[in-house]
């Protein structure tokens, strides 16, 4: 959830591309994490097609969302 409200306010700003620390200081400032949770976390949300980016530079970790969170599907 921190993760999609990171790409959700950056949506909202405008502010579609962001480097990968500035997601893993958003999420360790709201909850203690590893470092690397918030990369897989974003990984796991693409693969369920909740959130869609693309990478620009993997040197500089850098990412472009290309549309907004959708919510993902639940059973009923």
């Amino acid at each position: 959830p921190r993760v999609l409200a990171f790409v959700r306010e950056r949506v909202e700003a405008g502010a579609v591309e962001f480097h990968l620390t500035e997601l893993v200081q958003y999420v360790a400032s709201r909850e203690m994490c590893s470092p690397n949770s918030p990369a897989r976390i974003l990984q796991l949300l693409k693969e369920s097609g909740e959130v869609n980016y693309e990478v620009l530079s993997r040197r500089k970790s850098l990412y472009r969302i290309l549309s907004e969170p959708v919510q993902a599907s639940t059973p009923t």
